[in-house]
């Protein structure tokens, strides 16, 4: 048996990548992979990308091959974008199995409904009001594995909320970011039935997210799109930070106020992150940045202890 997590092994994993050792990287990923047969929809893809930046065209399809087998399939978008994987444009076998991925996409959409998932905590009652906690899934990814690292709020007393975005990226992969308007309808039609059903504390309501679900509960904070204290985010992906700039006269005057969790190995939203806070505190919205070490762009296996010094920034007066 690995003695790596998952998580484990996608921070080793990206550390490698980032530091151009693909053949190491490749190597790792081939001899972990079957020990999470939960997450082949990232292993083959990981596994794709590394063949074809080791120069190995014939494995790669073949993974992309194998995986289709399996009855997975990858978002088109990111078979065009990656740029990993533009050596295989154009090849004739690459090309039939996008449009492959492309009809189950179109399959795949045309049934997904926005979802819910709801984990009370122990002794909810109507006689009193507790904290909510909605958590954003990353992309890629869905309610499911999103639960599990915030379960930790339930002790606490809150009521965590776990929406699931209707924007398909694959087999229980699902994104936020083809339309933030749809995805703002959604979080805030979640919002309410967790008003309706839950006794909810309105004064202690917290957005939470991890990479591009980081990003938008960062944005809904701002726009005032969900009554909030403010946000708890996790390596939040954002594709223009400007976009937030129009946003902070109604994010001072609502007393929003953010805590940013990044690994200091996050090559992705390092940077973002340190500009959010930046500019946040520059306006006079209170943000406080915890740099975390030796972590990537994943979650960290003592995340309750970021959790609770975020919600205590968050929730101060």
């Amino acid at each position: 048996m690995t003695e790596l997590t998952f998580d484990e092994l996608e921070t080793q994993m990206m550390r490698l990548y980032d530091a151009g050792n693909y053949t190491q990287a490749y190597e790792m990923v081939q001899r972990e992979a079957n020990h999470f047969p939960e997450h082949t929809h990232d292993t083959y893809y990981w596994l794709m990308c590394l063949a074809t930046r080791v120069n190995d065209m014939p494995q790669a399809l073949q993974y992309f091959k194998d995986s289709l087998a399996l009855g997975d399939w990858f978002a088109p978008r990111w078979l065009r974008d990656d740029e990993d994987l533009k050596p295989l444009q154009g090849l004739p076998e690459f090309e039939q199995m996008v449009a492959v991925c492309e009809q189950k996409r179109h399959e795949a959409q045309a049934d997904a409904r926005p979802e819910l998932t709801v984990i009370s905590p122990e002794g909810l009652t109507e006689a009193s009001s507790h904290p909510l906690f909605i958590a954003l899934h990353g992309n890629g990814a869905n309610a499911r594995v999103t639960v599990d690292p915030h379960r930790w709020v339930n002790s606490q007393g809150w009521i965590l909320g776990v929406p699931q975005s209707s924007q398909v990226a694959g087999v229980d992969a699902f994104v936020w970011d083809n339309d933030w308007n749809t995805a703002r309808d959604e979080v805030q039609q979640h919002y309410e039935t967790l008003l309706n059903y839950y006794p909810v504390d309105l004064e202690r309501v917290i957005l939470s997210g991890f990479s591009m679900g980081g990003g938008l509960a960062i944005w809904l904070a701002m726009t005032g799109a969900i009554k909030t204290r403010g946000f708890v985010v996790l390596g939040p992906y954002l594709r223009d930070v400007d976009t937030l700039v129009p946003l902070l006269g109604t994010a001072k005057a609502g007393g929003v106020r953010g805590y940013i969790i990044v690994g200091e190995h996050d090559k992705i939203c390092l940077d973002i992150s340190h500009k959010v806070h930046e500019l946040l505190n520059e306006h006079g919205i209170p943000c406080e940045l915890e740099l975390r070490p030796n972590l990537g762009h994943s979650y960290p296996h003592d995340f309750e202890k970021s959790l609770e010094k975020g919600l205590a920034f968050v929730l101060q007066e």
